[in-house]
């Protein structure tokens, strides 16, 4: 595990990623928090699109009610990152 802000992160991240918490490492704790943020968010984002197109595309009733169940906690999600980064922004 390679330690990173008091987290440890798993030896299967590939090394580009590693670098790149590295240097979210150097920032300050402020803007630590604003590109953690953001980097979650887009990385959720990405997700619920993923699981809103193959949704869209199934045929098959339980996975359609799995990805509806599925979506609305990733949305709420979003919405708590999204007032993480309002409530960072606003300090």
């Amino acid at each position: 595990m390679v330690l990173c802000k008091n987290i440890d992160l798993p030896e299967y991240l590939s090394e580009s990623y590693k670098n790149n918490l590295k240097e979210l490492d150097k920032t300050s704790s402020k803007n630590f928090e604003k590109l953690f943020i953001n980097h979650l968010e887009n990385k959720l984002v990405n997700q619920i699109e993923l699981v809103e197109a193959y949704s869209r595309r199934s045929e098959d009733n339980e996975l359609i009610t799995f990805s509806v169940s599925l979506l609305t906690g990733m949305h709420e999600q979003l919405n708590t990152l999204v007032s993480l980064r309002d409530k960072i922004a606003a300090k």
